[in-house]
């Protein structure tokens, strides 16, 4: 039962992954946009790894998490505004490729954006280690000790380096709104989470920065 479950949210992650590749070869007018190839290598094969593992450790989570009707439904504006905006930043990450918008794009900004990119994993894995159920419930060892949304901080890092490994500074620039609506998102999911978890206003007190330590 849980092996066709799994099978069901590959072939979810199968459809993800074409429609990332609608939205950066369609507009690139070409297969030969290496950096795409890159892009897709990255992001897939690491988060296919990752649902496997968790998968392994808690099934009930994964199901909780990858219901993708649920999360449709339960989500707001803000999140809609997230999908947007990524969606607009590999559709501009194309058009630069075909158009060749962004020019003499030097080599240390990819080589920069991978070590930022391999960062962001980092992150996500030290907190899955800490918190590896992810459960709804006050948790503040190890990162959630230092910023209290350690996992929102990684995916700010992976949607900024993300168009620098793309090699387009024109999707850079749409992706620079996707930490703006995060910080957005965090205010909003904390006044719930003050609200529904018991003890979350202490851990706020004492653990004083959301996503950037001695800045926010």
């Amino acid at each position: 039962m849980q092996d066709n479950y799994l099978k069901k949210i590959y072939t979810k992650l199968f459809f993800l992954f074409l429609f990332v590749v609608f939205l950066l070869f369609v507009p690139a007018g070409s297969f030969k946009y290496w950096n795409g190839y890159v892009a897709l290598i990255i992001i897939f094969i690491p988060v296919g790894i990752f649902i496997y593992l968790l998968f392994n450790q808690n099934p009930y989570l994964i199901k909780q998490n990858f219901n993708f009707r649920k999360i449709f439904r339960k989500q707001d504006s803000i999140f809609n505004m997230i999908i947007i905006d990524i969606v607009a930043g590999f559709l501009m990450a194309g058009f630069d490729f075909r158009f060749t918008l962004t020019k003499n794009y030097p080599v240390w900004i990819y080589i920069q954006a991978f070590v930022i990119f391999i960062l962001a994993y980092v992150i996500v894995g030290s907190s899955l280690k800490e918190n590896r159920f992810f459960t709804r419930t006050v948790f503040d060892a190890g990162l959630y000790g230092v910023v209290r949304h350690p996992t929102y901080s990684a995916l700010i890092l992976t949607f900024l380096s993300l168009p620098l490994i793309l090699g387009s500074l024109w999707s850079f620039l749409i992706f620079l709104l996707f930490p703006v609506l995060i910080i957005f998102k965090i205010k909003k999911e904390e006044k719930i989470l003050k609200e529904d978890i018991y003890g979350y206003a202490e851990y706020m007190s004492r653990v004083k920065y959301r996503l950037i330590p001695f800045i926010w």
